[in-house]
């Protein structure tokens, strides 16, 4: 009597680096759960960098670091300092704002990645310790990464209004309307504040939160409560000190 072979049971073809791009605004739950097959997370880094570059390059050409450091200055609690320096200091001050703001702008795919990181580290403090869940490193970082994709509509919308804004008064603090810190430049703490409520990071926090739930057994709305909560606590954090500080 002959044998039958087993049937061998093929896991269906997994997402390519496109389709999980795509998916990410149209379909989020596919590339979140294909983050289980596959915790590559280099090209959305990639993609936010390039367009993070592109926005730097409209600022340099078509603002200017002169006029972005000038309005800066003016904005700042040492305005009023600034203006009193002799005629050498203030323009070797100046000169030194352009300098070192111009550097750190064309070097912010270093910073898109440090702060990648640091974003992974603490979310995964987050949810594994204070939530039971049992997610490695690399899956956290893939999720994060593919959740900061939204960004990429805010930089093409940011490189639009800076083609189309006054160089002399444009600040980069603000490239888009979409939070309601916008409105306001004091208090500082209160336009800090305010600023985390902003659309496209509320819409990244949404797909973190159903990262952490396509990979863990937590459900959406605490994923969404731990990561805004985590995030609120940042920005009041960072609005204290740009208050203090500014």
């Amino acid at each position: 009597m002959s044998s039958t072979p087993m049937e061998i049971q093929q896991e269906p073809a997994g997402l390519s680096q496109l389709e999980r791009i795509t998916n990410t605004f149209f379909a989020p739950s596919k590339t979140m759960a294909d983050i289980r097959r596959n915790t590559s997370w280099w090209l959305p880094w990639v993609l936010i960098s390039i367009f993070s570059l592109g926005l730097v390059t409209v600022w340099d050409k078509k603002i200017g670091f002169d006029n972005i450091s000038q309005v800066q200055i003016s904005k700042s609690s040492r305005a009023d300092q600034f203006e009193k320096l002799p005629p050498d200091q203030k323009q070797r001050q100046f000169d030194m704002s352009v300098k070192f703001t111009k550097i750190f702008s064309y070097i912010s795919p270093i910073f898109i990645l440090i702060a990648l990181v640091i974003s992974a580290a603490v979310l995964l403090g987050v949810v594994n310790f204070g939530m039971g869940a049992k997610l490695s490193f690399k899956t956290m970082l893939a999720i994060v990464a593919y959740s900061w994709l939204p960004g990429l509509i805010s930089t093409v919308l940011a490189v639009i209004i800076a083609f189309l804004a006054d160089p002399e008064g444009y600040d980069i603090r603000k490239p888009v309307m979409s939070n309601p810190g916008y409105f306001f430049d004091s208090p500082k703490f209160l336009s800090g504040v305010l600023s985390a409520f902003d659309v496209f990071m509320i819409w990244s926090i949404f797909l973190m939160a159903i990262g952490i739930s396509e990979n863990s057994k937590i459900k959406r709305g605490s994923a969404f409560a731990a990561v805004f909560g985590t995030y609120f606590i940042y920005k009041l954090i960072a609005a204290g000190f740009g208050a203090a500080f500014s």
